[in-house]
């Protein structure tokens, strides 16, 4: 069971903040350590009807990919990065 607040911070996010509505698309991106926030803000996302689609990674896999990408890679851009974020 995680922590009740939890829940009271992910309905304000979404509800008051974000304005999340059914049949938004929202990306919810996070690190591990925040994996409880993440799953509360996701809960109260599919609640209010939106597509959540979630991303955890830690935050040194940024760190490693501008390290060693090649420049193609750097100017590449994914078509989910064209999606609200929370």
């Amino acid at each position: 069971m995680r922590d009740p607040r939890l829940d009271k911070l992910a309905d304000v996010i979404v509800r008051y903040s974000t304005g999340v509505k059914k049949g938004q698309l929202v990306r919810l991106t996070g690190e591990p350590v925040a994996e409880g926030l993440i799953e509360a803000i996701y809960e109260a996302c599919i609640k209010a009807g939106a597509h959540v689609q979630v991303q955890c990674v830690p935050a040194s896999l940024a760190g490693i990919f501008f390290e060693h990408a090649s420049k193609e890679q750097l100017k590449y851009v994914r078509s989910e990065e064209h999606t609200s974020e929370l």
